[in-house]
């Protein structure tokens, strides 16, 4: 993480925008301080883009025109020239504008993070030329004036509330939690190479506005990645925040809250999440994925039956389960509920928390797993026996060991439950 010099590549993802993309690319003429490339992943304009004559090295990717593919561009974009690639990867949309010390800003706060965000601010550049951007923003490198759109004669629009109290309240990303991920935007983002290969870049399967940040970054998080944001590395969007267009018509505003919603339940289905999902679904990636022991797997009948129950009964659970398990036996076919063991890095790579089960558990209440991941990591015992370990996937990544607690259920007596009983209420 010392590494003095990191080679850059800024990823420019854009459709259809030559004038924002010209102005951007003029912006970055303005660079001081840090030398890059940059690759423009076009995706699938009628007119590929052309960059021009550059003081930097500058090429185009470009990928066929399937919908509004941008993790799919920016994954085209990183990995483009192979192993030969370069150290961090800087992601600017097109319709950004860098202030001539951006890239030196996000370079310095990669060299002691792994994932870092740049600070995004909105003006009007309606009508703004190649050349005075770069004449607006030469001068600034040059003098002591700061490189804000007053001095192009251009507004400064409103940034949105909830993101900068979400720096301060996390202490500028150092502080995250499971939901920090809402912190992180692709427009201004930082990536260190090897991390950003580790997690596998992007995920590809978000077609249309958005959501693909936050799954990175979710990703990034529970993977033991440290976070930074940067508020010194500067970008002006053109334009105010998506959210916060209150000048459109009634039909403006709809397909604009249409957009969010399948941003939405894309999100829900792989950022497990409760703030960001509905709980009445069974969703693709669990918040909490259970494992058991193998004796714990080897009951069979009304035991199995009722242990896996317990685990899954109102929490935003799945277990384990082996093909050939006798648990299957006595579980309805097809219940989402059982996973298939292994589950496979789509699951384990987005599932925050791990329950391993030791020996068979009594839950007697719906949610009482939802009640133990809330209370946090913990290797519970009773009579000095391991009956359940809680752990957290950002933790194992990083190597921590949970905290010893005394198991707070009781343990099923021995043999098989009276299911009758359990369902009728009376035992």
């Amino acid at each position: 993480m010392s590494t003095p010099d990191l080679r850059a590549r800024v990823v420019v993802p854009h459709y259809e925008a030559p004038e924002r993309l010209a102005r951007l690319l003029a912006a970055l003429d303005a660079q001081t301080g840090a030398a890059f490339e940059v690759v423009v992943a076009d995706d699938g304009s009628r007119v590929p883009p052309d960059p021009g004559p550059r003081a930097y090295p500058v090429r185009v990717v470009a990928q066929a025109d399937e919908g509004f593919r941008a993790a799919a561009a920016r994954n085209l974009g990183a990995g483009a020239g192979g192993a030969s690639g370069p150290d961090a990867l800087l992601f600017l949309d097109a319709d950004m504008v860098p202030t001539p010390t951006y890239v030196a800003a996000m370079l310095a706060a990669l060299r002691g993070a792994d994932v870092v965000v740049g600070r995004r601010r909105h003006t009007d550049l309606t009508g703004r030329t190649p050349e005075e951007i770069r004449a607006w923003l030469t001068r600034a490198s040059t003098t002591d004036n700061p490189a804000g759109p007053a001095a192009l004669g251009a507004p400064v629009l409103p940034e949105p509330g909830w993101l900068a109290d979400g720096y301060a309240a996390t202490g500028g990303l150092a502080d995250l939690s499971d939901d920090g991920f809402r912190y992180v935007i692709s427009a201004v983002l930082g990536v260190r190479r090897d991390t950003f290969e580790r997690l596998g870049g992007f995920e590809e399967s978000f077609v249309g506005y958005g959501g693909e940040d936050w799954e990175f970054a979710h990703r990034a998080w529970l993977a033991g990645a440290d976070f930074a944001y940067v508020p010194a590395a500067v970008a002006w969007h053109d334009g105010p925040d998506w959210g916060g267009r209150h000048d459109e018509d009634e039909a403006g505003r709809r397909a604009r809250v249409a957009a969010k919603n399948v941003e939405s339940l894309a999100v829900a289905d792989l950022v497990p999440s409760p703030r960001h999902r509905d709980d009445h679904r069974v969703w693709s990636v669990p918040r909490v994925l259970v494992e058991l022991d193998p004796a714990v797997a080897a009951l069979e009948g009304a035991e199995a039956f009722a242990v896996v129950a317990d685990l899954v009964r109102g929490s935003d659970a799945r277990v384990v389960v082996a093909a050939g398990a006798p648990v299957r036996r006595v579980w309805p076919a097809g219940d989402p509920a059982l996973l298939d063991d292994p589950p496979g890095r789509a699951v384990t790579g987005r599932s925050p928390w791990r329950a391993r089960v030791h020996a068979p558990v009594r839950l007697d209440e719906p949610g009482a797993l939802t009640r133990l991941v809330e209370a946090g990591e913990a290797a519970y015992v009773a009579d000095g026996r391991p009956v359940l370990t809680l752990r957290h996937a950002r933790s194992i990544a990083r190597g921590q060991e949970p905290p010893r607690r005394e198991w707070p259920h009781p343990l099923p007596a021995p043999g098989p439950p009276d299911l009758e009983a359990r369902w009728g209420g009376w035992g």
